[in-house]
């Protein structure tokens, strides 16, 4: 696993990468996010996908993630914005994103790749 800080006048967002960049087969990222859930939260779920590559990220002002905008909420856009910006550092044209813990629970641990961004694509 390496740990990245990509920094913007806003916040210093930190992100986890577990596997090859660019993927070694040719399968989007698998990115696993959740609110308010730092990186921590999906050690044990990441495990479990070891044939992908798998982003987590603390969001701003939770985990390592450090606020400079002196603003105290979480918005959802604002939270977009974030994970569009690590997407973008990683130059990720392909994802998987997942679709919640109730998803993975309803449906096993696969249920996370169900909602893709990008090409739609089974896997």
């Amino acid at each position: 696993m390496t740990t990245n800080t990509l920094v913007t006048t806003e916040a210093d967002i930190v992100y986890d990468v577990r596997g090859p960049l660019p993927t070694a087969d040719g399968r989007p990222l698998l990115f696993m996010i959740a609110q308010p859930m730092d990186a921590s939260g999906f050690n044990t779920l990441a495990s479990y996908f070891p044939d992908r590559t798998v982003i987590t990220y603390d969001p701003r002002g939770l985990g390592r993630s450090i606020r400079k905008d002196g603003q105290t909420d979480n918005t959802p856009t604002v939270q977009a914005g974030d994970v569009h910006a690590v997407i973008e550092a990683l130059g990720a044209e392909r994802r998987d994103v997942p679709c919640g813990a109730r998803a993975a629970h309803d449906s096993g641990a696969s249920g996370c790749a169900g909602r893709r961004a990008g090409p739609s694509r089974r896997s």
